[in-house]
């Protein structure tokens, strides 16, 4: 009977397996416009940290205007490369939070984007991240590691008028710098999508 059980566990992974999908299936409280947020007011969680709607900025204002980052059709397209032999931004995930896709380079480093049309995860940097300091105007801060010779996570930050943007990278040999850079590269990209209303 064991054995009955997981031959069928392993068909059906199999079955689920043959047609991978770019984007994870939407519940139908979610699904909207391929590559949109579904509606925050119905999604709301109350276990959800507060602060959806306004950044708190912890005593540290951005040192730019923030602008919009979402356009008229709420589909955010990514640039597909972002310097130094990181490309990508092609696949994009829909969560029910935020947009993500990933870059890499030939050295298998890995970036990972996302863009929120709400302010959690900016309002949250003060329970997982340290070091917070201005990079050329864009937050960036470490999550982990307890030594400089420990690969920990590196994220920035850069807020918009409707949202956040924000990158991570695991490497040790991406520095603040770099980070900050890629990312100003995909929110000025961003911020250009959504102005263009043509």
């Amino acid at each position: 009977m064991v054995a009955t059980a997981a031959a069928l566990t392993l068909l059906a992974g199999c079955a689920s397996n043959a047609t991978p999908q770019a984007r994870p299936q939407q519940t139908q409280q979610e699904q909207q416009h391929d590559g949109t947020l579904p509606n925050r007011e119905s999604a709301a969680d109350e276990s959800e940290p507060s602060g959806e709607h306004t950044p708190d900025h912890m005593g540290m204002p951005p040192p730019y205007e923030p602008q919009p980052l979402w356009p008229e059709s709420g589909v955010v397209e990514f640039p597909h490369e972002v310097g130094d032999g990181f490309t990508g931004g092609t696949d994009v995930n829909v969560t029910t939070f935020f947009v993500s896709s990933v870059y890499t380079d030939n050295d298998y480093n890995l970036l990972s984007v996302r863009v929120a049309d709400n302010f959690y995860g900016y309002n949250a940097r003060d329970y997982s991240y340290s070091n917070l300091h201005y990079v050329d105007g864009v937050l960036c801060g470490g999550n982990g590691g307890s030594s400089e010779s420990e690969i920990y996570s590196r994220t920035c930050w850069i807020i918009g008028t409707d949202g956040e943007t924000w990158m991570t990278s695991y490497s040790a040999d991406i520095s603040y710098e770099d980070l900050a850079g890629y990312l100003r590269v995909v929110h000025d990209a961003l911020v250009a999508n959504a102005a263009d209303i043509s």
